[in-house]
């Protein structure tokens, strides 16, 4: 390992590195229809019991969006719990039905990895999150569009 930064093999190519090109990744207004997938980060947070899917834009309904430069999108999946009443039990069941008919899943996955890959079309909201900035979360998942 060079003891220098200017002795490393790629200090030569990192200095040519312009970054007047980069671009801040956007939010899509409310209101976007996209095909969301799901992306290989899913994490469980035992204490609040939900899924943390990563997602990435990957098709909008309409043009003139820039689909590579539109931030990545967080949705959440609850799961119930012994000590959850009737109705939070329901509306958490009811939640997790709508995203597996919506990725065309059966009605019981044993393994949320197989989430991964899975695309899904929703209607979009804009959000304004105080650590995060604007931030585009999941208004509504729509039934799967034929091909």
């Amino acid at each position: 390992m060079p003891e220098r930064l200017d002795e490393s093999p790629c200090y030569p190519d990192f200095m040519n590195v312009s970054v007047d090109e980069a671009q801040e990744r956007q939010t899509l207004p409310t209101g976007t229809e996209v095909m969301l997938e799901v992306q290989s980060r899913i994490q469980f947070d035992s204490e609040k019991s939900y899924l943390l899917l990563d997602c990435k834009v990957v098709q909008c309904s309409s043009a003139g969006f820039d689909v590579a430069l539109t931030k990545h999108v967080s949705h959440f999946l609850r799961y119930p719990q012994q000590d959850d009443d009737g109705e939070a039990r329901n509306d958490k069941l009811l939640a997790l039905a709508r995203f597996y008919a919506a990725c065309s899943l059966p009605s019981a996955v044993s393994d949320p990895h197989k989430f991964v890959g899975c695309r899904f079309w929703v209607i979009l909201k804009e959000t304004e999150d105080p650590t995060y900035g604007k931030q585009n979360a999941v208004k509504r998942l729509l039934k799967p569009r034929s091909a």
